[in-house]
């Protein structure tokens, strides 16, 4: 949180600029990984989960791929190239828990709900070793990008709701 703004800090420089330009900004983190059709919801619909469970930071869902390796190929390709998986590739699979960000912690959760497979953006090293201890296959996507994945789908909510807005027929206060 910031608690002071002032030239001194970069965003404090940002905030003078954009409040100089008359420009508000919202700044949504932590309660957009939980929202309705946040970051959450969008790395499971990034994923192809069919998700049946939701609780705040985690999603458990069935794949839409029958093999871990198969779901680290699509997280790959739709998701970041450079994701990191550990596990066995040709494990099948029928449940998966999603966290975006730094949701390392939740694996356990995870594991108690019955997915054989983890993934997350980020996580700590002892979590990932524990996360496997569990019987747990790990895929690692990068904290940003598991989070870019809400981007598109908020630009497209909010732009329709400005049009929305915009659009609307003006409505007076006479009645018909």
């Amino acid at each position: 949180p910031v608690a002071n703004v002032t030239d001194e800090t970069s965003v404090g420089r940002v905030i003078e600029r954009l409040c100089s330009a008359g420009i508000c900004a919202v700044n949504a983190h932590t309660n957009l990984d939980c929202a309705p059709g946040g970051v959450n919801d969008c790395l499971a619909q990034a994923l192809g989960l069919r998700v049946e469970q939701s609780e705040d930071y985690l999603r458990v869902g069935a794949p839409g791929v029958r093999t871990a390796g198969e779901l680290a190929d699509l997280a790959r390709a739709t998701i970041n190239p450079q994701a990191v998986f550990y596990g066995e590739r040709d494990r099948a699979i029928d449940c998966v828990a999603s966290s975006c960000g730094a949701g390392g912690e939740f694996f356990a959760e995870a594991a108690r709900r019955g997915a054989q497979v983890f993934v997350t953006g980020e996580m700590k090293h002892n979590e990932r070793i524990e996360a496997e201890g569990l019987g747990l296959s790990v895929l690692l996507l990068g904290h940003g990008e598991s989070e870019a994945v809400v981007l598109e789908p908020l630009r497209a909510r909010l732009a329709a709701q400005i049009r929305a807005e915009v659009f609307a027929p003006q409505r007076s206060g006479a009645r018909d």
